[in-house]
């Protein structure tokens, strides 16, 4: 991979578990079999922007192991950064959410919740990356699971987030943040909440989601795609594909991209 491309991917992670209905029910040592695992496919596919969900920093049912330092040290990443939307502490601490890994300086970050639940609080994490393209601008999320309502009005903030941010630059330029993550919905459902989002940020520049056709849920016999990344127009895809390796529940999505010739990302 050269200077003039990079590598993005997005998983689920399901806490670390693998493909085991719930963490609850894992020894510590078996998630640490899976995490192995994930590290496995993050050094043999070598992507430069990791999008994380369902990633643990300090949870009782998996012995307070921090995740996503566990990822980054032994998968090689220079940069993190964790979105703690789920925060419970006390005895039984359950502090989660969504993380980036990044090859790249990480300049911001924000992390948003989409509501206060003690257990079960989705949400979005926001990053700005310095990359060998210029700095580009990117949002992790993970929808609800269950309310095709929730998700619209999650996606509502989404858009939101976006608009403000745009103001707080001041950019002459529209803000086209890559979008990657668990939208718990498929893309084609023409009233549910990926396909929404898709659209609503297309009317400033002209996305496109991948996978294409792929399913990504449940790992080892995918009927359904819900986990996707939305790239910008001034982006070139060279590569994309759902990954054959059962390392959650969730297949991941890999896509290896570069600026198109005329574009110039500047910010």
């Amino acid at each position: 991979m050269g200077l003039d491309s990079i590598r993005l991917l997005t998983l689920n992670i399901a806490h670390g578990r693998g493909p085991i209905m719930h963490q609850g029910l894992v020894k510590q040592k078996t998630i640490l079999k899976w995490m192995d695992k994930i590290v496995e496919l993050l050094t043999d596919l070598k992507p430069d922007i990791v999008a994380l969900q369902e990633i643990d920093e300090d949870s009782q049912w998996n012995g307070n192991l921090d995740l996503l330092e566990y990822l980054r040290l032994n998968a090689s990443f220079d940069y993190a950064a964790y979105g703690m939307h789920n925060q419970h502490a006390g005895k039984y601490r359950l502090n989660y959410g969504n993380a980036f890994l990044s090859q790249f300086p990480i300049v911001a970050d924000e992390v948003i919740a989409f509501d206060k639940k003690k257990i079960g609080s989705k949400g979005f994490l926001y990053c700005r990356c310095d990359t060998p393209l210029g700095q580009l601008d990117f949002i992790n999320l993970h929808l609800d699971f269950k309310s095709k309502k929730s998700r619209l009005i999650q996606c509502h903030e989404i858009k939101k987030f976006v608009l403000n941010k745009e103001m707080d630059y001041g950019v002459e330029s529209r803000l086209t943040p890559f979008v990657m993550g668990d939208f718990n919905t498929n893309v084609t459902n023409e009233q549910d909440a990926a396909k929404f989002l898709l659209e609503e940020i297309s009317a400033h520049s002209h996305y496109r989601s991948y996978p294409v056709k792929a399913k990504t849920f449940p790992s080892y016999l995918p009927r359904k795609a819900i986990d996707y990344i939305f790239v910008p127009d001034a982006f070139h895809v060279t590569h994309s594909e759902v990954v054959r390796r059962n390392v959650s529940d969730h297949r991941s999505v890999f896509v290896e991209l570069c600026a198109k010739a005329e574009e110039s990302v500047k910010r």
